[in-house]
């Protein structure tokens, strides 16, 4: 049976000294390195639903008293202003090793106060870790990692050795992984629950994660995002779907697409039309912040060519994310690259989780029967192994991650670490039918919106949508949905003659509060979806193929 020494020698195996000194029993001074013991047995046990951390109606046997609040606010005050873990967190990290012998399982309450108050404590002390603005910046733990993180780009040597997958010091990632934070949930009861500004997630192994800062940009203090949405490829074609000979399954076979077979220019040429999309969407907005195009609509090579073309020309881009294929390691990738004066900041893939399964259903739907025989289940031919996802700074306090198509159904393994970190922003890369509320994808929006409280974006390629419309049907042209919460799913088409769609949106604050009763002071964001234009370009170029 484990126990409280057991699991804080297995999470601090080099003990809590950044020299080496394995016997050290110091407090560490990092505060993720304390949170993540602290998280890691709280999780263990699941102590955190004991009804004294629940029952709010029972005040002579509630924990979550205003003395316990004004007591965790000032350790947690005093942390910041140091650098070094006060006395109050010391004695309570000596507390803790004496009940080192102690089950997780253990029905008395010993230990438990002691870890609840230190994740509190390591939570508020790390309020703006992971953010770029100001006003986080006179926390001396988020200047120490937006350091950290300009050390990882010029390639110097890292006092936190384990970023960008874990910000803790001593905790090693292959136990458990601690991550910024943007979003409390306000339903259900969970670890999740308990903190603001830091996420307990599982090992690297599982999902390796990134927390990658934003470019020091003109417009960090700007509260709107504007984004271009692109849904190439027009037209997909039977052919576009190639089949992967398999003779060891008689009834599964494997499906290929390779994006190079309707991309009919270079990376020039198609650099070139997405920047006239953008000079025509000046007619709306000065500046387009981002460009997004779904679910396997480029080739990787291609994408990082047109990546640094980007960067060129258009000097108030931020941010441009496409679905990729990289055909020699069969990989289905999203491609998220940032930009800083007309260069690339820094770019990142990550792989789908889960291949796409084409059941007679959908080989139906989308008439598919001349490629792909309807008696046979078909599977997407593409590596999963090495699983990932990245989460990027867009404003200040506010994050975005991405996801490709199954991996935004399928629970595990990447949902779970969505939901700790709880990104403001979802964007779902999709090769799927028309985005309307009925289907697959709002559903699942819809979970993210509730809990933790993401605005999800979800978009697919107006090929697709075509291809699912029956010959003879009126055309359907939603190419993305917008689910908020606390809001209904709007439905967002393509307008006849148009290339692209610009998006706007807002940010307004809100109050978050945790399980055991602190409030944020409104540092949450909430994305709203503010407008929607369509864009064109009077005169497509000669090899775009739109009918």
């Amino acid at each position: 049976m484990s126990t409280v020494a057991a699991t804080i020698k297995r999470l601090l195996p080099e003990g809590t000294n950044a020299s080496g000194a394995t016997r050290s029993r110091a407090c560490p001074d990092w505060p993720p390195d304390v949170f993540a013991v602290a998280a890691a047995l709280i999780e263990g046990s699941g102590c955190y639903c004991l009804g004294r951390y629940t029952v709010g109606w029972d005040v002579p046997k509630y924990y979550f008293t205003h003395a316990y609040r004004k007591r965790i606010h000032e350790a947690a005050e005093g942390w910041q202003q140091t650098g070094k873990a006060p006395l109050a967190v010391q004695q309570l990290w000596r507390s803790l090793l004496t009940r080192g012998s102690e089950s997780l399982l253990a029905e008395t309450v010993t230990w438990q106060d002691m870890a609840i108050d230190l994740l509190a404590i390591a939570d508020e002390a790390s309020a703006g870790v992971g953010f770029s603005d100001p006003g986080s910046l006179t926390s001396p733990f988020a200047r120490f990692l937006l350091d950290q993180h300009a050390a990882l780009l010029k390639g110097q040597p890292l006092a936190l050795r384990y970023i960008p997958q874990s910000i803790c010091s001593m905790v090693p990632p292959a136990e458990v992984c601690v991550q910024p934070k943007t979003n409390t949930p306000e339903v259900g009861c969970t670890v999740r629950s308990l903190t603001h500004h830091l996420a307990l997630l599982p090992s690297a192994g599982l999902v390796a994660t990134s927390w990658l800062f934003s470019s020091p940009r003109a417009h960090a203090s700007e509260r709107r995002l504007n984004l271009l949405l692109v849904p190439f490829p027009y037209v997909v074609q039977g052919q576009n779907f190639s089949v992967v000979s398999d003779p060891l399954f008689p009834r599964s076979g494997f499906f290929s697409i390779d994006p190079a077979s309707w991309l009919n220019t270079d990376a020039v040429g198609f650099a070139d039309f997405l920047i006239a999309l953008v000079k025509a969407a000046g007619r709306e907005t000065a500046a387009v912040h981002g460009i997004i195009l779904p679910e396997a609509s480029l080739p990787i090579e291609a994408a990082r060519q047109i990546a640094a073309l980007l960067a060129k020309n258009l000097p108030d881009l931020e941010l441009f994310i496409a679905g990729t294929v990289d055909v020699k390691q069969c990989r289905n990738l999203a491609y998220t690259c940032r930009f800083f004066q007309r260069a690339i900041f820094h770019e990142q893939t990550q792989s789908k989780h889960h291949r796409w399964r084409i059941e007679r259903s959908q080989i139906t739907r989308y008439h598919l029967g001349t490629v792909l025989d309807p008696n046979v289940t078909w599977w997407e031919q593409i590596d999963v192994q090495n699983r990932s996802c990245v989460f990027t700074e867009i404003r200040e306090g506010a994050s975005i991650a991405v996801l490709v198509c199954e991996d935004l159904a399928r629970a595990d393994p990447v949902l779970p670490i969505i939901s700790s970190i709880g990104p403001n922003l979802v964007v779902a890369l999709l090769m799927d039918g028309p985005q309307v509320e009925g289907r697959w994808s709002a559903r699942y929006a819809t979970v993210l919106a509730d809990d933790p409280g993401s605005s999800v974006l979800t978009f697919t390629c107006h090929g697709m949508v075509r291809r699912f419309t029956m010959p003879g049907e009126p055309e359907l042209r939603q190419v993305a949905l917008w689910k908020e919460p606390g809001g209904s799913a709007k439905e967002i088409q393509l307008p006849q003659g148009y290339q692209a769609l610009l998006l706007t949106l807002s940010f307004t604050e809100a109050e978050q509060s945790t399980l055991d009763m602190r409030v944020d002071d409104t540092a949450t964001l909430r994305l709203h979806l503010s407008g929607v234009r369509g864009v064109r370009v009077a005169e497509p170029p000669s090899w775009l193929e739109l009918d």
